[in-house]
């Protein structure tokens, strides 16, 4: 069964533009065989102004857990703000990396 967890947090004032050179590195075939090596079956990046909000699905908590502790993917210059685990849907306008598995 698949299983959503949502990560809330923002983008640091002074490195928007790493921000932006990372949201583009998100989109690449590279960052896809990251989604798929750490077992994620869904990456959601939703961003509105500098809030950030990231939904992560996989068949199994581990996965989820195992892609958190991924430096490569959650860069210094993102703030952790809360999580929450009931899925929500978010703006299509405000999406701006989306994956799927398959």
């Amino acid at each position: 069964m698949e299983r959503t967890r949502i990560w809330h947090g923002h983008v640091k004032a002074d490195a928007r533009d790493r921000h932006e050179q990372f949201i583009g590195w998100l989109g690449t075939p590279e960052a896809t065989q990251q989604y798929a090596k750490f077992l994620l079956t869904g990456y959601t990046l939703a961003q509105h102004g500098d809030d950030l909000t990231v939904l992560m699905s996989a068949e199994e908590p581990p996965a989820i857990i195992r892609f958190l502790r991924n430096p490569r993917m959650w860069p210094d210059f993102w703030e952790y703000v809360q999580a929450e685990s009931d899925a929500s849907d978010v703006p299509d306008d405000e999406i701006r990396v989306r994956w799927r598995k398959g």
